[in-house]
């Protein structure tokens, strides 16, 4: 019972909340905190369920420090937005001081490389008129517009997380 619990959080409700934060910040230019407050509980009990060791809860909690400190220096620096950070850091808990977060940064870099060169290609365009009704459109497709980094975040995460050991369970 306490495997089908882990497997839906791990899953399922990790990755639906990825998700929901990155089409959060494509409509809107928002991460809710409380979308980073559930990714920050929702490790304990699943690290709790692996019998992490204290050890690698420091681990965890060392990668999670790193990021929010990085990210609060780009904040400063005006490179990311403040929902960014806090989403990078939450990420950054699940994957520890690791390879696994070497990976998701390099990873969230790349996806948000991407993510970048399509919108200043789609800012380029001229806006069909049945497209410039919604906001959030005409908001992606401002000259000078943010870029909605949660996308790459969410992507890079995604992608690196099948590999982590909070996948192993599965595989057995």
């Amino acid at each position: 019972m306490l495997q089908i619990f882990y497997f839906f959080l791990v899953a399922c409700v990790l990755p639906f909340l990825m998700c929901l934060a990155a089409c959060t910040d494509l409509t809107a230019y928002k991460i809710y905190n409380w979308h980073n407050l559930l990714l920050i509980i929702l490790f304990f009990p699943c690290a709790l369920l692996l019998n992490l060791s204290i050890d690698q809860y420091l681990i965890h909690l060392l990668g999670f420090c790193m990021v929010l400190g990085g990210g609060i220096l780009m904040f400063i620096l005006r490179w990311l937005g403040g929902g960014d950070v806090k989403f990078a850091a939450a990420i950054a808990l699940w994957f520890g001081f690791t390879q696994d977060l070497t990976n998701f940064l390099v990873m969230s870099c790349i996806f948000g490389g991407f993510l970048t060169l399509g919108l200043l290609q789609f800012r380029m365009l001229i806006l069909p008129q049945f497209l410039a009704k919604y906001n959030w459109i005409q908001a992606l497709h401002a000259p000078k517009g943010d870029v909605p980094y949660g996308i790459a975040l969410a992507a890079g995460a995604l992608w690196v997380l099948p590999s982590t050991f909070w996948f192993a369970p599965f595989l057995k």
